[in-house]
C-alpha cells in the first residue's frame, strides 16, 4: 500500500496548512492509546467528497493523509500520528467512527477492503480547536471567490 509510507518528521506548518489544517494550538504529542483502523474512500456511492472540516477530498492527491475521527475522542484539525504509519490531519468524522475508532482516507474502494481493521497505537500531536472557523473562511462562497 504505497499511501502508507511513514513520514517520521513532524509536520511543519506550512505542511500543516496545505493539508487544510490551520485551526491547531501547540502542545506536546499525548500518550499513545490504541485505536480500531479502518479505511474509507471519497468515492463511494452516497460520499460527497468533502470532509466535515470543509475539505475536498474527492479529486485531490492522498498526500493530505486525513482521518475521520469521533471528536468527542480527537478534536477537527488535531494532528496524530499513527505508529508504523506517520502522521495524518484528523479533518473528517464517520457516522461509524465512535469512540476509539479511526479512518483512514484511501484511494480506492479495493484498497479500504485490503487494509480490513487493525488495532494500532495512535497519539495526538497537535491537538486542534475543532471549530475550523479559519477553513470555512478560505472556502469559495459568496464574498470568497474561488
Amino acid at each position: 500500500m504505497t499511501n502508507y509510507t511513514p513520514k517520521n518528521k513532524k509536520p511543519t506548518k506550512e505542511e500543516l496548512f496545505s493539508w487544510g489544517v490551520t485551526d491547531y494550538t501547540e502542545a506536546g504529542a499525548g500518550e499513545w492509546d490504541t485505536y480500531h483502523i479502518s479505511a474509507y474512500t471519497a468515492t463511494c456511492a452516497g460520499c460527497i467528497g468533502i470532509t466535515k472540516a470543509g475539505v475536498n477530498v474527492k479529486d485531490t492527491s492522498y498526500d493530505h493523509r486525513v482521518v475521520a475521527v469521533d471528536p468527542k475522542y480527537i478534536p477537527l484539525h488535531s494532528i496524530v500520528e499513527i505508529e508504523g504509519l506517520g502522521y495524518y490531519s484528523a479533518m473528517d468524522t464517520g457516522g461509524a467512527i465512535k469512540g476509539k475508532k479511526i479512518d483512514l482516507l484511501v484511494k480506492s474502494n479495493e484498497e479500504a477492503n485490503a487494509w480490513g481493521r487493525r488495532n494500532m497505537r495512535v497519539r495526538v500531536i497537535r491537538k486542534g480547536k475543532g471549530n475550523g472557523s479559519l477553513v470555512k473562511a478560505l472556502r469559495p462562497g459568496p464574498g470568497n471567490p474561488s
